[in-house]
């Protein structure tokens, strides 16, 4: 484990900061690049093609993210062999899972008549099934990138993971814009995001195996009783990729069947403004649970109440601060934004930046438990609730208006915040007073975590 607590923090801090301002500058700036020098057909195209890898990402059923937490709690307490265990066994299967995926994505592209199916006008079937080839292997190079940042994350390098990963996306879409300057379609721009990809895999690896020595890959280590070990917490992770998708896209799906696509329109476009603040929020959580992780592997209960209080009470105080500024900004925003195309409806708007408030207060609260890897009680908690408060909000839309939906879902985050918060104080054997105590000072005393060390 390298540097002090505070030094680890800083950095992981400041990884992510950047790692979230890349994101955000993509997600931004691409659809203005991509329209101008593509138009709105060629985009299309390639968007639809581009959706396709995203059930490659779910081929890890969450062993990924499970491992990273397991390699980290070993390494804090110097179990290294039990370490490489854990890496190399789920490295075999995530690989063996997700390469399988790919070569039936891409066999069946190779076979069906794609551009046909999706009433393609620029691409070919063949030229289509290339593209979607490329971007299936560039998530597959993606998934080994995040294989190897166990090596990183469990060395306390978590801020260097963090930005290596921004960075690699970055320079990939600096390069892109040179190629839709240069005139070039699909083809050139999958195989240049490829490329990148590729170079940032073996960044992240050279750094990974500099800072953890004891990491190699291989099948010397694969157990099928680690396997075992891993498997309820990856459940448990994989079940929060399910429920996100019914949290995210549900709606979108039941607003436009029973109220139309101007009421998705309107909602949509709301929503994303209101679940803006999560963006920041996910900086200082994703912060905290390698070093929850560490504290856990140490046996340091308290340090482990603390970070969770922390995390907690920048959870509250971002959640009322959020809240607040939107109320009186968010008119302005959304009419800057949209060119005054659409409007802030209320109590819509309210309900949904509160329904965001409760997200961001259950994520802070479950950041001791995801660390963990005692994930999978408080995702099947997840699933239930927000599934449960879909339906419910289906029912609603036909007798009410879009506020009504957007309530309903707002109490099934809220729902699942309580549920969270009870399990989390059980777990951290933590008495409610101590955590109130802790969440409700502001918090200014937080920064100590990240200051300097005189």
């Amino acid at each position: 484990m390298t540097g002090t607590l505070q030094a680890r923090l800083r950095r992981g801090l400041g990884g992510q900061a950047f790692s979230q301002v890349v994101a955000f500058a993509i997600q931004i700036g691409s659809v203005p690049l991509y329209l101008s020098f593509w138009g709105t057909s060629l985009y299309g195209e390639w968007l639809v093609l581009a959706a396709f890898p995203a059930y490659l990402v779910i081929s890890d059923l969450g062993f990924t993210t499970a491992t990273s937490n397991e390699v980290t709690m070993r390494v804090s307490r110097g179990d290294y062999d039990n370490a490489l265990g854990a890496f190399q066994t789920t490295w075999a299967f995530v690989t063996l899972i997700s390469a399988l995926v790919a070569v039936i994505l891409v066999g069946g592209a190779l076979l069906s008549p794609i551009a046909a199916w999706f009433e393609f006008s620029q691409l070919t079937d063949f030229g289509a099934a290339i593209v979607l080839a490329l971007l299936l292997f560039q998530v597959l190079v993606n998934i080994q990138t995040g294989l190897a940042a166990a090596g990183l994350i469990s060395a306390g390098q978590y801020g260097l993971h963090a930005f290596l990963t921004a960075l690699t996306r970055l320079v990939a879409f600096l390069v892109v814009i040179v190629v839709l300057l240069l005139g070039k379609g699909p083809l050139v721009v999958a195989a240049v995001m490829a490329g990148v990809e590729c170079l940032g895999f073996l960044t992240v690896l050279a750094f990974a195996r500099h800072h953890s020595t004891w990491m190699h890959h291989g099948f010397s280590r694969v157990s099928g009783r680690v396997f075992r070990q891993l498997a309820t917490p990856s459940i448990g992770f994989a079940g929060f990729v399910v429920g996100n998708a019914i949290s995210v896209q549900g709606p979108i799906i039941v607003i436009g069947a029973i109220l139309g696509p101007t009421a998705v329109a309107i909602f949509a476009t709301l929503r994303i403004l209101a679940r803006a603040v999560l963006m920041f929020a996910n900086v200082v959580f994703a912060t905290l649970r390698p070093e929850i992780a560490i504290a856990y592997g140490r046996d340091d209960i308290d340090l482990m109440r603390r970070l969770n209080t922390r995390a907690s009470q920048f959870a509250l105080w971002l959640s009322v601060a959020a809240f607040a500024g939107l109320m009186v900004l968010g008119p302005w925003i959304v009419e800057i934004w949209t060119v005054g195309r659409i409007a802030v409806q209320q109590p819509l708007f309210a309900f949904l930046v509160l329904g965001a408030m409760g997200t961001l207060m259950w994520t802070g609260t479950a950041t001791a438990l995801l660390a963990t890897n005692n994930s999978k009680e408080i995702s099947v908690i997840y699933l239930i609730s927000i599934s449960a408060g879909l339906a419910v909000a289906a029912a609603a839309a036909y007798g009410t208006s879009l506020g009504g939906v957007a309530l309903v879902l707002a109490l099934a985050e809220l729902c699942v915040f309580v549920l969270i918060l009870m399990r989390s104080q059980a777990f951290l054997d933590q008495r409610y007073t101590s955590l109130l105590r802790g969440v409700l000072r502001p918090p200014t005393d937080a920064l100590k975590l990240f200051r300097r060390a005189p």
